[in-house]
């Protein structure tokens, strides 16, 4: 097996994969391109004379309204912007919409059969099932799965998945709509790798990606100035990467189509959609479910919003009386017993410590208080974040492995500001103990190297068979509004001890 170091260098080679300036594209459409400013074509794909009836000669240095006479097209706008187009041409291959797609220095016009505008009907229709904003976990359940039934009805591919990234980059199917024709990915894992940052970030600026045909014959794009080519971030037709084509052909996957979910600015997830043989739908259709994912996101917002509005109400009356059981603590009216007691209810932890200028005090479970005054030293001296979190301590501190049992996840706070005025540095800290898991993984994720040919070059894994993975030295870990209590104890903290300091 490959060593962790030739791992990481190769998969930093598919990370720096230039994907945006591959210079070709998929064979379903034409391109044109042409820089902002002006409307002079400098680069055309090579399939110009299938689509428009013209050698790609024609169309190099001229200007649009000289190929295209009937377009009236202003080329203006920002990054990002997408205009669709209809009834551009009428060509060998029947008429022709185009998409014009404005990026930071140049355009792109792609064009590509016309759309069937009785399947806008169809999406619409649906639309409405999913503008609601689901408020129990169960109900969430039933808008995901709701999500990836409609996203099968509207492309009719094989398989739908409801694929979201977690917090270590990896990702997990949580809803799945199926022919039957796949095994089920549902609730299995892919490693981060599977998705390079660069993919990831095209999916940010772009909001779907389709594969007609893995087998497809890529085409390349011609240019005015040798070597130079389009910027492809915001193409529809951008070629697919050869490390891409081969994890679908390993998936035994032939076309597939993906839509970005995003919540925050962010990529929260995918709708992934495969089928087993070449299907294509056109550019109408694909952004009617653009705007499906989008509702389905508002949805996703609206959950999260209201789970976190749920959790305010109902914690801020316990930061209130563990501030104050902190507060008559420090000034001495406080019984520990009550302390310890108002600490622990605040997050769902095995033990707590506070740590002031006087000494450590430990409620319900912890690690020895040897450890807790070493890692105390490292918060201050390495870490110095006012709030710090993690599930696997392991992975920061080599003594976090012998105290695993009792400290695998660590939560903590630090006051700093001006309770250094009056009590010094007070620092809280919760401990979670040790939950050996076991992640169900699609494949074996350490597999991303292929050997077979006698050199080492990045490739897909071979098998996405089942896959368990027992970790260890990890607790259960730190949700959103974990972090979110211990960052307004904090703040009632310095607010409450500020407020005392004047008065005297």
């Amino acid at each position: 097996m490959q060593s962790d170091d030739e791992l990481t260098s190769l998969i930093q080679g598919c990370e720096s994969e230039r994907l945006h300036e591959i210079g070709s594209i998929q064979p379903t459409g034409v391109l044109l391109a042409g820089a902002l400013g002006g409307s002079v074509i400098r680069a055309v794909s090579a399939n110009a004379q299938q689509f428009l009836d013209e050698e790609p000669s024609h169309f190099l240095d001229r200007s649009m309204a000289d190929v295209l006479p009937d377009l009236s097209l202003q080329i203006a706008g920002s990054a990002g912007d997408k205009h669709y187009l209809t009834g551009l041409f009428n060509g060998p291959v029947g008429p022709l919409d185009g998409v014009l797609s404005l990026g930071d220095a140049s355009w792109l016009l792609e064009l590509e059969p016309a759309a069937d505008e009785g399947g806008f009907a169809t999406v619409n229709t649906s639309l409405g099932s999913l503008l609601t904003q689901p408020r129990s976990a169960a109900a969430w359940q039933d808008y995901m799965q709701r999500a990836v039934d409609l996203f099968r009805e509207l492309t009719g591919f094989d398989r739908v998945m409801l694929y979201r990234f977690l917090d270590d980059g990896s990702g997990e199917v949580t809803a799945e709509a199926g022919s039957g024709a796949y095994d089920s990915y549902l609730g299995l894992r892919f490693p981060a790798s599977d998705i390079p940052q660069i993919a990831r970030n095209l999916y940010v600026k772009n909001p779907h990606r389709l594969i007609a045909d893995v087998e497809a014959e890529a085409v390349p794009i011609m240019a005015i100035d040798d070597g130079s080519t389009p910027d492809l971030t915001y193409s529809d037709l951008r070629a697919v990467s050869p490390v891409h084509i081969q994890y679908l052909k390993n998936m035994e996957v032939t076309a597939s189509l993906s839509f970005s979910i995003k919540g925050g600015g962010k990529l929260w997830g995918l709708f992934a959609c495969h089928h087993r043989s070449p299907r294509y739908l056109d550019y109408a259709i694909r952004s009617r479910c653009a705007e499906v994912a989008n509702a389905f996101a508002l949805g996703m917002m609206a959950y999260g919003s209201n789970l976190r509005l749920a959790y305010i109400n109902s914690v801020d009356q316990d930061i209130e009386r563990a501030v104050e059981a902190i507060q008559a603590f420090e000034d001495g009216d406080g019984r520990r017993g009550d302390l310890g007691r108002a600490v622990l209810e605040l997050v769902d932890a095995d033990g707590a410590a506070l740590i002031d200028q006087h000494g450590v005090y430990c409620f319900g479970t912890c690690p020895s208080s040897a450890f807790i005054e070493d890692f105390d030293r490292w918060i201050l001296d390495e870490v110095k974040d006012e709030i710090f979190a993690t599930d696997c301590l392991a992975e920061h501190l080599a003594a976090g492995v012998e105290h695993a049992r009792l400290a695998s996840g660590v939560l903590a706070l630090q006051s700093g500001g001006p309770l250094k005025l009056q009590h010094g540095n007070l620092r809280l800290y919760w401990f979670r103990g040790e939950v050996p898991q076991t992640v169900k993984w699609a494949g074996d994720p350490r597999k991303a190297v292929d050997q077979s040919t006698g050199r080492q070059m990045l490739s897909p894994r071979n098998s996405f068979d089942l896959y368990l993975e027992e970790t260890r030295y990890r607790s259960a870990p730190w949700s959103e509004t974990d972090l979110m209590t211990a960052k307004k104890s904090r703040s009632l903290l310095l607010h409450r001890f500020s407020c005392a300091f004047a008065a005297e």
